[in-house]
């Protein structure tokens, strides 16, 4: 990663399989929205639609499952913690990060059934781009 003060604007977006309703992916995507705003984060926010459905309202044009981040250098080892963290709750969880560093999309992808080495060694590889 290079030594930037700017900050990465990250993408997260959730997975928790099919049983789970739109309601419910809600529900949990703004709690875990909850839990990062506890970081020393620019912004987190729900990602929103880029063209809204036919007939939705602005308010409700957002990618369910989704967040968009602002998040200094400094703040990723954090936010990869409690990402980990989140996803050791439930195995069926799945979490997939995605950035743009110097032109190059990256993405990383994490599994709630990994164990905490893997994801110590993803959270390692993520933050040497």
């Amino acid at each position: 990663m290079s030594a930037t003060t700017e900050p990465l604007h990250l993408s997260l977006y959730i997975e928790l399989g099919d049983e789970v309703d739109d309601d419910e992916l809600d529900r949990i995507t703004r709690r875990l929205m909850a839990e990062i705003q506890t970081l020393n984060v620019e912004s987190v926010e729900l990602l929103r639609d880029e063209l809204p459905p036919e007939g939705a309202k602005l308010a409700e044009a957002i990618t369910l499952g989704a967040l968009l981040m602002a998040v200094l250098p400094g703040a990723i080892p954090p936010l990869l913690g409690l990402v980990q963290s989140w996803l050791l709750r439930d195995q069926s969880r799945k979490v997939k990060i995605r950035t743009e560093i110097e032109g190059q999309t990256v993405e990383l992808e994490y599994s709630g059934s990994m164990t905490l080495d893997e994801l110590k060694t993803l959270s390692v590889l993520f933050l040497a781009q």
